[in-house]
């Protein structure tokens, strides 16, 4: 077993990344730093020695949202655009993280929305993925920030059946990101409950 086993090994691709394995691409790409491959091709490598991985329960939720989003992958180019032009709107905020962590969330709404109507899962999405404290603070959040991702939402809401919720998510993001701004706190830990 490698040594460097016994720290962190999971972790997010920054932007649109492909594993070198099975040539998946995906925004925010979740990764092992042992193979540098994408979660699932690294568990099929590693095998056994991923449970005494420090960041094995992780992993686990990490590999499960990632054969969702390999299911999806006939429409997944809706995914990558939209991630592709997140990245580029949170550029010169320095919010990339922030919408690396949307972005991931917002697969979970995706595969919420298979289960529930958008007027209710909507609501118990952002409350799954929102800090509690947070919510209550955004629906005062002036927009410092401007970002328009209205036309990539709408595509990848018309290709994953979300349609309605682009004006909604296009200011879900921009207030976190605002609320960010004014905080000035960089680390999307203190606005999403991350691995939800």
């Amino acid at each position: 077993m490698p040594l460097f086993i016994l720290v962190g090994n999971l972790y997010s691709a920054k932007g649109v990344a492909m594993c070198k394995s099975c040539g998946f691409a995906a925004p925010a790409l979740d990764m092992c730093r042992i193979t540098e491959t994408c979660v699932l091709c690294a568990r099929a490598v590693l095998g056994d020695r991923c449970n005494s991985c420090p960041d094995k329960e992780k992993c686990d939720v990490a590999a499960e949202g990632l054969r969702f989003l390999k299911s999806l992958e006939p429409k997944l180019d809706v995914y990558i655009d939209l991630g592709k032009q997140v990245a580029k709107s949170l550029e010169p905020y320095d919010r990339v993280e922030i919408g690396v962590a949307f972005l991931k969330n917002l697969m979970g709404l995706v595969k919420l929305l298979q289960k529930e109507k958008k007027e209710r899962a909507f609501p118990i999405w952002v409350a799954s993925v929102v800090r509690e404290d947070v919510v209550a603070k955004l629906v005062r959040t002036p927009f410092v920030a401007k970002i328009d991702i209205y036309r990539p939402l709408k595509e990848f809401c018309a290709a994953l059946n979300c349609s309605g919720l682009e004006v909604p998510l296009n200011n879900l993001l921009n207030a976190v990101v605002s609320l960010s701004l004014l905080e000035g706190f960089k680390d999307p830990r203190r606005y999403f409950r991350l691995g939800v």
